[in-house]
């Protein structure tokens, strides 16, 4: 008697997706509000791309799981490359998005108005590496992980298709 590869199961492949991503999205929040590690702009849309594999996850539990396997890689490689181009940012590589930068003043203020505009704007800098080890940050890791993730879902859609059509 043999037992079953724990990913034969076809909605095995889009539950572990789910899982990874709300994993992923737990630990920046966790690094967030217990660490103290604000995020900046481009940490933000870092998690647009774990939020969305993670519905693609859920609903491949209900639907074609071997088409949401796949769109899910996709969104693992968006999220890779929003990881990557922040790493270029923190870098200095590249510039970051207007998100990156502090907001502008207005010129006609007064200083009493200026500070009391900054005071009252959350802003993280998109270049300054809040946390790393190893020297790879938050960022490289990120998108380290993500295409690990990409890899693993389209070889796991792959392997899907080659079961139906056989």
């Amino acid at each position: 008697m043999t037992l079953p590869a724990p990913f034969d199961h076809p909605r095995a492949v889009p539950a572990a997706i789910a899982l990874v991503s709300a994993a992923a999205l737990a630990a920046a929040l966790i690094a967030e509000h217990v660490f103290g590690l604000a995020p900046c702009a481009l940490c933000h849309y870092q998690r647009y791309a774990y939020v969305a594999a993670l519905l693609l996850g859920l609903l491949g539990l209900f639907l074609n799981p071997r088409l949401l396997v796949a769109l899910a890689g996709l969104a693992f490689v968006t999220g890779m490359g929003i990881a990557a181009f922040h790493v270029g940012v923190e870098q200095g590589w590249w510039q970051g998005t207007a998100g990156c930068s502090a907001p502008a003043f207005d010129l006609n203020a007064t200083v009493d108005q200026m500070r009391e505009s900054l005071l009252n704007t959350d802003f993280v800098a998109c270049d300054k590496v809040a946390w790393s080890l190893f020297g790879i940050s938050m960022a490289g890791y990120n998108a380290l992980f993500s295409a690990i993730f990409a890899l693993a879902s389209f070889a796991a859609a792959a392997k899907m298709e080659d079961k139906e059509s056989a």
